[in-house]
Order: structure tokens, then C-alpha cells, then sequence
């Protein structure tokens, strides 16, 4: 009988190992890539931090739905978005690193404003340059604790603020963030026939354009 020689010899076997191998490596990298692309963002807003899927795109075009919840690089702005003076409610309000007191004459009591969280990068005027938003809380001597975005346009090496946008007293803060030229927030408020006095539980979305020199809610 003739010699039987195996066409897989030892070489041949450690060849197909290393190859293996290699492909395993291959397939366990482009798994971990497709992870790191669905990866949620924490943004955080005060004390209340969530996650929002960077992965998702909603229609922008209904107030139903929200835009992608994304967070944008921190760019470097020639001033501080957060040192600047904005209109809430009617009243002009010149922030120090983020932080306003204002004494009520005769009284111990006074109002005090801060911004919560950091200041977000977005494109309202679709110029090209990094305009600034956040969010404002007011708080005075009455039981109300009042929630603002806030944004302010790059107009040359400096920042024009916009009048701010009152969203509402004693919600409760999800989620601020912004996607192009728009401006996203999710939070819990109550139904109309619920006091004040009870806990926000209904989520809400609300998301801003800027529009005719303001910021205004997508119709």
C-alpha cells in the first residue's frame, strides 16, 4: 500500500491557527466599534443626570417629538456664556460665573438666579460658529423655583444673549441638550388640574428654535 500522506501538517495547522486568531481579534474589534457607536451620553442638569441615545434621530418637525440628544464639544468661547447679562421675565440679570443675587430693599429676603450644569454648543443662527446655551433656575422669598433656557449668539469675539425662555415652576429637569440649530429639553411637570404642591411625574418635550431675534418653540 502506498505511504498516506496528510495534506494538513503541523505547519499547515499553526497557519490556520494564527489566522483564526487574527480573525477572532477582527470580529471582536468591530464589535466593541458598532458598541461605542449606540453608547449613551450622561448629560447632567443640576442634580438630575440621564442618559440620552446619541444614536437616535427623532422628527424635529412636530412637538411631539424631540431632536437627536446629543452634546456638543465644549468650545472655546473669548467670554464666559455664563458672565453675561439676560433677560428673564422682563428683568435684566448680569451673571457672575454663573451665579446673581439681588437684595429686596427693606427686606431680608432676596432672589437669587444660578446657571445649572454647563454651557452647551449649538448653531442657532446656522452661521457656523459655536453659539452658547444652558439653563437658569430662579429662586426668592415665595415657594417658586423657576426653570429658563438661556442662549446667546457669537456675534465676532463676543456673545449677544437672547431674551431667556421660561419653561416652568417647580418642574423637575430630565435632560438639556442641542442638535445643529436646535435646542432640546426633557422634564416632568404636572397635569393642569394638579397643585403645585405635588410631585412633577408627567414627562414633557419642548424643543426651541431661534426665530425672529428670540427663541421660540417649534410650531
Amino acid at each position: 500500500m502506498a505511504n498516506f500522506k496528510d495534506p494538513i501538517d503541523n505547519k499547515s495547522l499553526l497557519l490556520l491557527a494564527v489566522s483564526l486568531s487574527i480573525l477572532l481579534i477582527l470580529i471582536a474589534s468591530a464589535a466593541r466599534q458598532a458598541l461605542e457607536v449606540g453608547r449613551p451620553t450622561e448629560i447632567k442638569v443640576g442634580s438630575a443626570q440621564r442618559t440620552a441615545n446619541v444614536a437616535q434621530l427623532e422628527n424635529k418637525n412636530t412637538t411631539t417629538n424631540i431632536v437627536a440628544a446629543t452634546i456638543s464639544r465644549q468650545p472655546t468661547w473669548a467670554v464666559d456664556p455664563q458672565s453675561l447679562s439676560y433677560q428673564l421675565d422682563g428683568h435684566q440679570v448680569t451673571f457672575q460665573q454663573g451665579q446673581y443675587e439681588l437684595q429686596i430693599p427693606g427686606s431680608a429676603s432676596k432672589y437669587s438666579y444660578r446657571f445649572t450644569g454647563s454651557s452647551l454648543e449649538a448653531d442657532l443662527n446656522k452661521d457656523g460658529k459655536p453659539d452658547a446655551v444652558g439653563m437658569v433656575v430662579e429662586q426668592g422669598p415665595g415657594s417658586g423655583t423657576f426653570f429658563y433656557i438661556v442662549a446667546a449668539i457669537s456675534q465676532g469675539d463676543t456673545l449677544v444673549p437672547l431674551p431667556a425662555y421660561l419653561v416652568g415652576d417647580r418642574i423637575q429637569p430630565v435632560v438639556l441638550y442641542t442638535k445643529d440649530d436646535a435646542i432640546g429639553f426633557r422634564y416632568l411637570d404636572r397635569s393642569k388640574d394638579q397643585p403645585l404642591s405635588s410631585a412633577p411625574t408627567i414627562e414633557k418635550k419642548l424643543v426651541l428654535e431661534f426665530k425672529d431675534g428670540k427663541l421660540s418653540k417649534y410650531r
